[in-house]
């Protein structure tokens, strides 16, 4: 993914939502295409990477922080939720 670099008078709306539709949509709609077949075996693992720039996100990338923090909490949320199934 290659989200637009600027700041808060650089970047425009429309330009975020389309970052982030594409960081969190497109990791749910992957996460979704291996979910069934992950159910079945009863065990799997779903790995997001790019969490270190939430912690300390550099100045002028807002779109990319802004979908990695996203991101980090789709990715924790589905931790949570799928753990019972024997899914990390």
């Amino acid at each position: 993914v290659s989200a637009r670099s600027g700041g808060a008078e650089d970047i425009e709306p429309a330009e975020l939502t389309t970052d982030l539709t594409v960081s969190v949509v497109g990791a749910l709609t992957c996460v979704r295409a291996v979910l069934p077949s992950m159910r079945h075996a009863g065990v799997g693992t779903i790995l997001m990477t790019g969490g270190g720039i939430v912690m300390r996100p550099p100045a002028h990338a807002l779109s990319l922080a802004a979908g990695k923090a996203a991101l980090r909490a789709l990715s924790l949320s589905l931790a949570d939720e799928l753990r019972p199934a024997g899914i990390r």
